[in-house]
């Protein structure tokens, strides 16, 4: 297991994560915007849309625009998660590290990266089968895609704010005092339930 969680693997991921980052993400926005004519905002980078968004961002796409994104959505953004979900999950366990991880809470930490990825590849999914259905778009495949991307960053919100917390806690030098006792807490809370 030691290998896996290797540190070479984080800088591979760190780098493939760059990667999309600095030059592909903005290569493919800046050919989107010039095929529009105008700044354009791509559905997966905002926390929510409805209908008539998605339709806008269509039109203004015209043809070749609609055929980049279906293509990028169905295939560079298909890798984009796996890298930064493996990514979190790796740097999580790393940072996590010493503290025990047979608390549930912290082990469900992991998850979290995990569940982001998967709400990407649903909002990708959905947002191909839109441009595949244009300019037929039920709403409900605008449903199904806005509430996977806001469930993606409500996800990889809670990973930063929890990277946060297991964070400040090892740099306090409390770790697995904290944990102990809030197990202490949380059964003693029961015994009183019952």
């Amino acid at each position: 297991m030691k290998r896996v969680y290797g540190w070479k693997l984080i800088y591979a991921l760190v780098l493939a994560y760059l990667f999309f980052v600095l030059l592909v993400i903005p290569m493919y926005q800046a050919e989107l915007n010039q095929i529009a004519g105008t700044e354009v905002r791509s559905l997966d980078s905002r926390f929510w849309y409805d209908r008539d968004d998605a339709m806008s961002l269509f039109r203004a796409l015209h043809e070749p625009g609609r055929a980049k994104l279906q293509s990028f959505s169905g295939v560079a953004d298909m890798v984009y998660p796996l890298v930064y979900g493996s990514l979190c999950v790796l740097l999580l366990c790393k940072l996590i590290g010493d503290l025990s991880l047979r608390r549930r809470w912290v082990r469900a930490l992991c998850v979290l990266p995990v569940a982001a990825a998967v709400f990407d590849y649903i909002e990708n999914i959905s947002i191909v089968l839109m441009l595949g259905t244009f300019p037929n778009v039920l709403d409900v495949q605008v449903m199904v895609s806005a509430l996977a991307t806001s469930l993606k960053w409500l996800c990889l919100g809670a990973v930063l704010f929890m990277a946060a917390v297991v964070a400040v806690i090892k740099l306090l030098g409390m770790g697995d005092a904290v944990l102990s006792r809030a197990s202490a807490d949380a059964v003693e809370r029961s015994k009183h339930d019952n």
